[in-house]
């Protein structure tokens, strides 16, 4: 992990982050803010065949940029949510 987080910090920019394969690097490079929607709607949009954990991570950030997607996980994941927070 903190190879990781230093690599994000000293090595790579973002764009080499999001296109490296590294789901932490991914991650570390959505919550950057020069990351924008665009970028967030293209991973929202090729994210099918991603592990359920990163696509949750990703539909959250999506949504807290106004971008809609309606994908089963994401309406079973919010439901999730909402049941949980009563």
């Amino acid at each position: 992990m903190m190879l990781c987080i230093h690599k994000y910090l000293n090595v790579y920019s973002v764009r080499e982050c999001l296109d490296n394969g590294n789901y932490i690097l991914i991650l570390l490079a959505v919550l950057d803010r020069k990351t924008g929607k665009r970028i967030v709607k293209k991973l929202v949009d090729n994210i099918s065949n991603e592990p359920e954990w990163f696509r949750k991570f990703i539909f959250l950030c999506a949504e807290s940029e106004g971008i809609h997607c309606m994908e089963p996980i994401k309406e079973e994941f919010l439901e999730e949510l909402k049941n949980a927070h009563g």
